[in-house]
């Protein structure tokens, strides 16, 4: 089973929470450490080119909580805690799939792969060679192109959580 780059990110991400509060209505992989629990739930989100297009939620015991699909490892939502212990979401993002697939979706939540930012005239050289890329803003090339990682299938969030090392 393939596992991409940015699903490793957000494995280390949950490596590094603290925990949930309350236990998933789903089903859901959990892992008991300390007498705390924490949680990965896979549930259906769409369908993306005939794919299905699974979130993730990433779920700590003191209820950080992170939501990343498999396609494009776009992250949804992120629950933080502020001073007072409220969760709120602190992304920016959409209230469905379907605006992640608008085509002129910002890049809100998206895991830009590769490069981040625009690649002048869609061109560069290397070795001496000019290599020519396809321009998708205003003849540059912005994170990724067309068909940049944003809008690829990744692998899956697999095992089971650990917490870092104290």
């Amino acid at each position: 089973m393939k596992t991409a780059p940015y699903f490793i990110l957000s494995s280390l991400l949950i490596l590094s929470l603290a925990g949930c509060k309350n236990k998933p209505a789903q089903e859901a992989q959990e892992t008991e450490t300390q007498n705390k629990t924490f949680a990965v739930i896979e549930s259906p989100y769409g369908m993306v080119e005939g794919k299905d297009v699974i979130l993730y939620t990433l779920m700590a015991p003191n209820g950080f909580t992170v939501s990343i699909t498999n396609y494009g490892g776009t992250v949804v939502s992120i629950l933080a805690p502020d001073k007072s212990g409220d969760l709120g979401n602190v992304a920016l993002g959409f209230d469905n799939l379907e605006g992640y697939l608008q085509p002129k979706n910002p890049y809100f939540g998206c895991t830009v792969g590769r490069y981040a930012n625009r690649i002048a005239n869609a061109q560069f050289q290397l070795g001496g060679k000019t290599y020519t890329l396809s321009p998708n803003d205003n003849g540059n090339m912005l994170h990724g192109g067309k068909k940049g990682l944003t809008k690829s299938f990744g692998g899956e969030i697999t095992g089971k959580a650990t917490p870092r090392p104290t």
